[in-house]
């Protein structure tokens, strides 16, 4: 018999922190973690969970076990009553934040689901407080002002209740002063500082409730307040997640939300949040809000003046293809307007490159930063450097790709673009037509360039930009399972590329945003791979040529075709099935590009069944993660 699998490291760490906070180190030990071994890095993993709060002296505890018994007040609006419904907002954020599942909510005999709030178009608006629906007969009496509970039990769920509550009522503190002095003092220590008058600060409003709990358990469990009664009476701000200093003005904690968001949201780096408001600021310039009677040249020069770090125009850009806004709508012409301010500098011309993408990247905002990074700092500026390095290289100026990564250290990369850098024409005289094709004289085009290699050797380098594309623009889209990360194996992140390319359509997105800059013949032939799935094919033998024969198995069974493709650069031997892509070439020969996938005979009928139901990404990565790590094949080029 099998010996069971061990409990995943989290559940372990949380079984042990439930009797109350334990320093890491002392976590690490009593999970039996060697010092540096792989296992006990993964203890850092365990500062992004949500179930496990670090506390200021780096301790680590588990929410569940923090928020037991804990009950947050909140006080019903007449809208709410109106429509027979609990906002969870920032009076029970601690125990929305502390519970197992906070899915679901128990409401007297009823196991009721939180629901989202439906924005104008009926769609979820998840930015909205998640609701609760009152079942009919629970306390239909309730009325504007009541209160009601919000609790973990021992299981670690949600329990909502009216009875039996220990309200204070109307002009007693009800434990507010205490409340409301630790969190003043929780914003002094580790709040976010924020430039004005009074040293203002902003604070995770979760992170305080914890600390709260942990640090100052007598005044979170003697509150017989809502959490926003303290807020209000302290002349604090609140609201999206984040409360701020008695005093604050709303709207510049409003602008920190914002400008946390575009930072990251919840995975925002801490060290980099004091960048908030101000990106936020910018963020809502971009869009046109703010002073109607604000100049454009005048918006243009606090837009400019807000990039000057180069975390800001990443950050931004990021933020733009998340939102999903529609940059057209005069946004390119801010940014524009920005870049020009000063043309020498780095971060509007960096944010006008990677918004220009969503559109159709030009060669003019290529031109653009390439002369705003001319000065800057190579260290400071590598993304900027390195977002350069590919648009040259999509737009075949291999030579400028290769100097601007050499600026940055990235030589393997240079050396693999030199690979389809050619040589100079052989046979063309100073007044012949350019073999380019321009029509115009070769002293007048490409005399003392490289020649361009010839289409059907320039498919791996295309596939290759493809890749990158995605690799830079995807993010979370990407296909993803916790197999990888364990895996950590260069082949499977490359499958993962090819699956959002061609199973999740990324490639047609890449057409769009770097098709014009792609050589005219390079663009035409993406256009004809776009309606190539992976497929499933049995291997020939190889000819005297090194051409090799691929039988089509998704194909009809009356019929199978049978494809000729150039000599694959991986180790494909004949009568095996593999998975893989193949494209034209331009030439008679198709090729075979990416990740190829070995599939053995028992799962060739399910993966045949998979992929007549046209699967997606995720459904091809998890099928064939489960085939194993010897089923990819690792191309010649990365063997070794």
């Amino acid at each position: 018999m099998s010996e069971a699998s061990p409990a995943p490291l989290v559940d372990r760490a949380l079984g042990l922190l439930g009797d109350g906070p334990l320093a890491v180190d002392v976590l690490a030990d009593q999970l039996g973690l060697a010092p540096g071994s792989p296992e006990e890095s993964e203890l850092g993993a365990l500062t992004f969970d949500p179930r496990v709060v670090i506390l200021p002296d780096g301790r680590a505890v588990g929410g569940v076990a923090l928020g037991r018994g804990r009950t947050g007040l909140h006080r019903l609006t007449a809208e709410e009553v109106a429509r027979r419904v609990v906002r969870l907002d920032e009076d029970v954020a601690g125990q929305v934040a502390t519970a197992l599942d906070p899915s679901g909510v128990r409401v007297g005999e009823h196991e009721v689901e939180l629901r989202a709030e439906q924005d104008a178009d009926g769609e979820d608006d998840l930015s909205a407080d998640p609701l609760v629906d009152l079942p009919s007969g629970w306390h239909d009496d309730l009325g504007e002002g009541d209160v009601v509970g919000l609790t973990v039990d021992d299981e670690g769920r949600l329990v909502l209740s009216a009875d039996g509550l220990d309200v204070a009522p109307g002009g007693e503190d009800g434990g507010m002063g205490e409340v409301r002095a630790a969190i003043c003092e929780l914003g002094a220590a580790i709040g976010t500082p924020l430039v004005g008058d009074g040293d203002p600060w902003v604070l995770d409003l979760i992170g305080a409730i914890m600390h709260l709990y942990a640090e100052r358990s007598s005044a979170s469990e003697g509150l017989r307040r809502p959490l926003t009664d303290v807020f209000d009476q302290a002349g604090m701000a609140y609201g999206g997640g984040y409360v701020g200093s008695p005093g604050l003005e709303d709207h510049r904690l409003r602008l920190f939300q914002i400008g946390a968001d575009v930072l990251g949201g919840p995975w925002a780096d801490p060290d980099v949040l004091d960048q908030a408001e101000g990106l936020g600021t910018v963020w809502m310039l971009l869009l046109g809000a703010g002073d109607a009677e604000m100049p454009e040249p005048a918006r243009a020069v606090v837009v400019a003046a807000s990039l000057d770090d180069p975390e800001a125009p990443i950050a931004l850009a990021r933020h733009v293809r998340s939102s999903g806004i529609d940059v057209g709508a005069g946004h390119l012409d801010r940014l524009v307007a920005a870049a020009a301010v000063d043309p020498s500098a780095p971060g509007p011309a960096h944010l006008l490159a990677e918004v220009s993408l969503l559109t159709g990247a030009e060669q003019r905002e290529v031109d653009g930063l390439a002369a705003a990074l001319v000065d800057a700092d190579d260290d400071e500026w590598a993304d900027a450097i390195e977002l350069l390095a590919h648009l040259r290289a999509v737009g075949g100026d291999l030579d400028g790709a290769c100097r601007a990564l050499a600026r940055i250290g990235l030589f393997d990369t240079a050396t693999f673009l030199g690979r389809w850098r050619g040589g100079p024409a052989a046979g063309v005289g100073r007044n012949d037509p350019c073999p380019c094709g321009s029509g115009r004289k070769h002293k007048q085009c490409c005399l003392g360039r490289p020649t361009r290699v010839g289409l059907a050797d320039r498919v791996e380098l295309v596939w290759w930009k493809a890749r990158t594309w995605c690799l830079r623009t995807q993010g979370l889209a990407l296909p993803w399972s916790e197999r990888l990360d364990e895996a950590e194996d260069g082949d499977a992140d490359a499958l993962v590329l090819d699956l959002a390319l061609v199973a999740d359509d990324a490639l047609a997105a890449f057409t769009i945003e770097l098709g014009p800059l792609l050589p005219e013949d390079e663009a035409a032939l993406v256009e004809s791979w776009l309606e190539r799935p992976h497929r499933l094919w049995e291997v020939g033998e190889p000819g005297a040529d090194g051409a090799v024969d691929l039988i089509d198995l998704t194909g009809p069974a009356d019929g199978l075709a049978v494809t000729t493709v150039r000599a694959p650069d991986g180790a494909l031997l004949a009568g095996e099935v593999v998975l893989a892509v193949v494209v034209p070439t331009g030439e008679d020969r198709e090729q075979v590009v990416g990740q190829v996938v070995r599939v053995p005979p028992s799962a060739r009928d399910d993966a045949l069944a998979l992929l007549a139901d046209h699967p997606d990404g995720q459904q091809l990565l998890e099928r064939v993660l489960d085939l194993g790590p010897d089923a990819l094949v690792r191309p010649a080029s990365r063997r070794g």
